[in-house]
């Protein structure tokens, strides 16, 4: 399997991370531990949702079996 680059942000803020995929398809969002090992694969199915803390370590990969891949991402910022 081929993984894209980790998604990796050094923040000085707190936020979240919203997925939201729209297609069904392969190519999961793999998300790590701080030690990049990995720790889920969460699979594309239309409606899911994957909610994460903005640090978390993630990264996508390509679809194989299907033409396309479509998920919205949103990033929510917490004011204290």
């Amino acid at each position: 399997m081929t993984y894209d680059a980790q998604l990796i942000f050094d923040t000085h803020f707190d936020h979240f991370i919203m997925l939201q995929y729209i297609n069904e398809s392969d190519g999961p969002t793999v998300v790590y531990d701080h030690d990049m090992n990995v720790v889920e694969k969460v699979h594309p199915k239309p409606g899911r949702i994957l909610l994460l803390g903005g640090g978390i370590l993630h990264s996508s990969t390509p679809p194989l079996k299907h033409n396309k891949r479509i998920v919205v991402n949103t990033n929510f910022l917490i004011e204290k």
